[in-house]
């Protein structure tokens, strides 16, 4: 039996920080699990002091933490054993086998979960109409970092020049909590220089691999991204996009997919319109970076069974200064 992989985004991020050296080993392991995750008492062994079942497997000086049911593994993170084993919180448990009996089904994994992923600079309260993030300005010395935050740490791990001064000085996590940066890229940073809780991790969002080939892909850069797998109340949201009756609003927490789910709805807008009127429809998705526009384009090329004519996928400020030049001509920036 094969079993499907899912992934997690701390994964993700982690996997992106592997040496080079050490993606064969990485891959080799995660193979293995594809066809066999059980604990063997040997390379796979069940982690104590968690609630929910985690397990780790080795990878050279790496660990490979997962955790799996009837019919899919989920990859959590991918860490160094010193740092998967720090102070001690992750002890090796030699677990009796386990019974598929004990284990949850593949589309019980993706039920929505009440609880957001709370990003560690906010706080949430609660409003009439859901949760709101309340910014949190850290004062406390904080614990030291577990890895030094280096340029060509950040490069490796695809962080933007501009943010490279605010980040490498952070010497501990409230420094990384403070840092003026996108809250994307501090939870990618914190997954990668800071102890993880991975039962916690084990909640977050989860990520479907298609080919095993295209973990080493997204190493590579080729591939930027993975599709997330989808949970009933995301799908519901879909279907009501498809329609075309908006608009909507979508609110979420940080790394709660809500991109993710536009994309899935441009491909089932595309489908609906073209059964209604044999044609494609005019689509425009906006983001705020050129990287996001460049990762939506690749996502959406997975998911749509060819480019509608009229598609344009491209940034706000491109949009807005596409305005300017057609009523106005270009404008007359200062040097």
């Amino acid at each position: 039996m094969i079993y499907a992989v899912l992934l997690t985004e701390t994964f993700q991020n982690q996997h992106l920080a592997l040496p080079q050296r050490e993606l064969p080993r990485v891959m080799e392991k995660i193979s293995l699990l594809r066809s066999s995750p059980e604990v063997d008492s040997k390379a796979k062994k069940r982690l104590m002091n968690y609630k929910r079942s985690v397990y780790r497997i080795r990878a050279g000086d790496y660990r490979i933490l997962y955790s799996f049911g009837s019919d899919w593994i989920k990859l959590i993170g991918v860490d160094h054993r010193k740092d998967v084993y720090h102070k001690g919180e992750l002890v090796d448990y030699d677990d009796p086998a386990m019974g598929f009996s004990e284990v949850i089904q593949i589309n019980e994994l993706i039920e929505p979960s009440d609880v957001p992923f709370v990003s560690p600079k906010y706080n949430w309260r609660h409003m009439n109409d859901g949760l709101e993030p309340v910014h949190l300005q850290m004062t406390s010395p904080g614990t030291p970092l577990g890895r030094q935050i280096t340029v060509e740490l950040l490069a490796s791990i695809r962080i933007a020049r501009q943010h490279f001064d605010a980040l490498t000085t952070c010497q501990t996590d409230i420094d990384l909590i403070n840092a003026d940066v996108p809250e994307d890229i501090r939870n990618r940073v914190f997954d990668i220089v800071t102890a993880r809780n991975y039962a916690s991790v084990d909640q977050q969002p989860v990520k479907k691999l298609s080919n095993i080939d295209d973990l080493e892909e997204f190493h590579q850069g080729k591939l930027l991204d993975f599709q997330l797998l989808l949970d009933p109340t995301q799908k519901s949201i879909i279907s009501r996009i498809a329609k075309g009756d908006g608009p909507y609003r979508i609110k979420g927490a940080p790394g709660t997919g809500k991109s993710t789910v536009l994309l899935y709805a441009i491909s089932e807008f595309q489908y609906e319109w073209r059964k209604r009127h044999a044609a494609d429809p005019k689509i425009l998705f906006t983001t705020y970076t050129n990287a996001l526009t460049n990762t939506s384009r690749q996502l959406l090329q997975n998911l749509l069974v060819d480019s509608p004519s009229r598609l344009e996928i491209t940034t706000v400020t491109r949009v807005a200064r596409g305005i300017v030049d057609r009523f106005d001509g270009p404008p007359q920036t200062p040097k």
